[in-house]
């Protein structure tokens, strides 16, 4: 497990991107730590599901949105 600095007072380690958020985004947010909480190993588990799921569905969009421009383009598409 690894180990951070504690942090300034106010501050917090939990960043994700404004859009196009991934899996490994997921993978790297950090949740300041607290006297009452949540378990760190369940938050992870969800986290790492998460990411795995979404990245799983933005390949199927995108190879859905590929198909949708093949089709488009091939002749009998464009009547």
């Amino acid at each position: 497990m690894r180990s951070f600095a504690p942090l300034p007072p106010g501050s917090s380690p939990t960043r994700l991107p404004a859009e196009d958020i991934t899996g490994e985004d997921l993978n790297e947010v950090r949740f300041q730590l607290v006297l009452r909480g949540y378990k760190m190993s369940e938050v992870d588990w969800v986290m790492r599901r998460l990411g795995v799921e979404l990245d799983e569905l933005r390949a199927r969009v995108a190879e859905l949105e590929q198909r949708e421009r093949e089709r488009e383009s091939s002749p009998e598409g464009a009547q």
